[in-house]
């Protein structure tokens, strides 16, 4: 923040209405703080990276992602729980302690509000298996599926970084760089179920100018669309596609179909959870009989 203490009084502000966004075109830039090599030594990643990731949705997104061979990052600050994006409080009351003017802190939070709306996420569920908690929060349709894919896979999409989000008291935790991007992999730990995977893209919306004197300055504003379409090859990055338990028959026969008119060739199954208990065989253990008598 020192470097850009004497600029932001000058900055200028638009906030902007955030219904009815439209979907913006991937377009990252590189700085140093973006370095891949950097973020993968200090964010952490799983031991395996050919782990199995899942992302549960209903059928108009998969839809989506077929039609349009693309993912969907959503934009942070506009996912459900507040504390996306925020900082913890720690840092908030070191800061404050060296920034005592309300005017500077006042414009600090705007800009904090503009950087949030340039962070962009796709959320996954690391795990070996399917989720039956994951499949009642958001595959609790029976139209609805289950894209199963590989970390690594994550890991290659271009100008996307990838981590395990880090389930945190936001009272306790310290973070040695509480940038952007760091604190889109933070969750309170009442989430931890989720055992969560995030892929981050980023996308500001940001105006470089100079005044009269030839001084320069920056002007961040709020992103006006609700997210990033990142492109992604179907058949190259989907492992198998796992239906709905809740799912009839003719809905499964619906997603193999999908598949053959857009020329897909991935495994399609019906949820683990489908699957009929046996009862059979409860008591006693039956010994087998020999058929030769006894000599």
């Amino acid at each position: 923040m020192a470097d850009w203490r004497k600029y932001l009084p000058k900055f200028v502000w638009r906030l902007v209405d955030i219904t009815k966004l439209p979907v913006g075109n991937m377009d990252l830039k590189s700085d140093p703080i973006d370095n891949h090599s950097i973020w993968y030594e200090k964010i952490p990643q799983p031991e395996d990276l050919e782990c199995l990731i899942w992302r549960y949705m209903d059928f108009s997104k998969f839809i989506s992602i077929l039609e349009s061979e693309t993912l969907f990052f959503s934009r942070l600050d506009l996912l459900d729980d507040p504390f996306e994006g925020s900082t913890p409080k720690q840092h908030v009351d070191a800061f404050r302690g060296m920034n005592p003017d309300l005017e500077f802190r006042s414009q600090d939070k705007y800009l904090n509000e503009a950087i949030r709306s340039s962070i962009f996420v796709s959320c996954w569920h690391r795990s070996e298996f399917e989720s039956d908690a994951l499949w009642q929060l958001y595959g609790s349709k029976g139209q609805s599926i289950a894209i199963c894919s590989r970390y690594s896979k994550l890991r290659k999409l271009p100008n996307v970084k990838v981590g395990l989000v880090e389930y945190v008291d936001y009272d306790q935790a310290v973070l040695e760089q509480p940038v952007a991007e760091v604190l889109a992999v933070l969750k309170r730990r009442s989430f931890d179920f989720e055992k969560e995977v995030r892929a981050i893209a980023k996308k500001r919306n940001e105006t470089f100018y100079t005044d009269k004197s030839g001084q320069p300055f920056v002007r961040f504003d709020k992103n006006t669309f609700a997210g990033l379409r990142v492109s992604v090859t179907p058949q190259d990055f989907i492992e198998k596609i796992v239906v709905s338990p809740l799912a009839d028959e003719w809905f499964v026969d619906l997603i193999k179909k999908l598949l053959r008119r857009y020329k897909l060739d991935i495994r399609v199954e019906s949820s683990d959870l489908t699957r009929e208990p046996l009862f059979e065989g409860m008591g006693t253990p039956v010994t087998e009989q020999s058929d030769t008598p006894d000599s």
